[in-house]
């Protein structure tokens, strides 16, 4: 099952109110505080973020992906220059919480993926090179037997 934008809030606001007794240079001021941070965080990250790693891109590969987790850091500790509850006391305090909260949002998405038991079916288009065989090889079906669809195209299942 998908988490929903209510669910991804909940979690988000419980990691924000669990960051200043993991973190010392974090301070949250309370549960409303923590809350609309985790909305403006939510916000940063649908917003600013995708900004931010297109202006980044050239920095993110040359470190092979983790300068991401630097942006990350940038959002957590623009947040909370927006958020008057919320005090950090510098980059790395930042960096740590951004990290602590794409840790719990990861392993909270982890468990929740696909979860409903629906099978995923994927269909592929014919032509070029396929399961080994040139097109028109004589001799039989590709591996795995018949599973062709309706409209002829091989169908496999990715469970």
């Amino acid at each position: 099952m998908r988490m929903t934008f209510l669910g991804r809030l909940a979690i988000t606001t419980l990691t924000i109110l669990a960051i200043p007794y993991v973190i010392t240079g974090v301070q949250v001021d309370g549960v409303y505080t923590a809350f609309f941070a985790a909305l403006l965080l939510l916000f940063f990250h649908g917003t600013l973020k995708p900004l931010l790693i297109v202006l980044t891109l050239p920095l993110t590969v040359l470190s092979l992906g983790f300068f991401l987790f630097v942006v990350n850091g940038i959002v957590f500790g623009l947040m909370a220059s927006f958020m008057p509850g919320i005090h950090v006391a510098g980059f790395g305090a930042a960096f740590a919480a951004a990290l602590l909260v794409s840790a719990v949002s990861w392993l909270v998405n982890l468990g929740t993926a696909n979860q409903d038991g629906r099978r995923i079916v994927v269909l592929r288009q014919g032509g070029g090179f396929r399961a080994g065989f040139p097109p028109g090889f004589p001799g039989g079906t590709p591996p795995g037997g018949g599973d062709r669809g309706p409209s002829g195209n091989r169908m496999r299942d990715l469970n």
